[in-house]
């Protein structure tokens, strides 16, 4: 996620985060419809921040595919936070 993608979920979590997981729910079939890694690593990472502490060893497999240093770095707090 480049750009203004990154600033909606985080408007979301701060201002409803009721709908976090649904949106984050949504970009993840999205992503896996269009073949796109790095946004599915982004959505599971979104849920387990959200509470959804079941995707987190998923978001840190897929994570790990992906060359983007801070997805990586944010699925391992994601993990630790568990």
């Amino acid at each position: 996620m480049t750009g203004c993608g990154k600033l909606r979920p985080l408007l979301v979590a701060r201002h409803q985060p009721e709908l976090v997981i649904p949106m984050a729910r949504r970009l993840y079939q999205d992503a896996l419809q269009a073949d796109l890694p790095e946004f599915v690593a982004w959505a599971l990472i979104f849920q387990a921040e959200a509470g959804e502490r079941a995707v987190v060893q998923l978001a840190q497999a897929v994570a790990r595919e992906v060359s983007n240093p801070a997805l990586r770095a944010r699925a391992a707090r994601a993990a630790a936070a568990c």
